[in-house]
């Protein structure tokens, strides 16, 4: 048996009409619902210094040759542990927006660089830039490892 479709259209309007709320103004309005908290990504009360410089997390939660993904300051942060110290650059590659946060970091001809885990782009964790690609760039961010453990970044 084949649908007319307009039993599915009454349905699709019903499912619509449970998403929105009347409001007091009588008209209708989106319900918000609830931010899902992540707490390795996001911590409420980031702490902050009077030199915008904004508590990230600790070092040791950092693992050696790869990423820790943060939220500091409503931004998606990627921080890299290497034998070099620590970097951190935006999250989301500039290429296609892939996490780098999984990415390898790799030593090609003295420069440090992550390894884009979706399209294999390397980006220098000091400057940002792309090697093989001009056009495409991180923002990066100084970090500070301060004497209680705790990584901070400068925004």
């Amino acid at each position: 048996t084949q649908s007319t479709g307009s039993g599915s259209s009454i349905i699709m309007f019903k499912k619509l009409q449970m998403k929105f709320k009347k409001s007091k103004s009588d008209k209708f309005t989106p319900e918000r619902s609830k931010p899902v908290v992540r707490p390795s990504l996001d911590v409420k009360d980031r702490k902050a210094d009077d030199k915008s410089w904004y508590l990230a997390c600790n070092a040791k939660d950092v693992p050696e040759k790869k990423g820790l993904k943060v939220r500091v300051h409503k931004k998606k942060i990627s921080i890299f542990k290497t034998k070099k110290g620590y970097y951190a650059m935006t999250s989301a590659c500039s290429h296609m927006g892939v996490d780098l946060t999984g990415g390898d970091i790799e030593d090609i001809d003295g420069k440090l660089c992550v390894k884009c885990p979706g399209h294999g782009i390397k980006f220098d964790l000091d400057t940002g830039a792309s090697i093989q690609k001009t056009s495409f760039r991180q923002r990066t961010y100084p970090v500070e490892a301060r004497e209680n453990g705790e990584l901070w970044i400068k925004m």
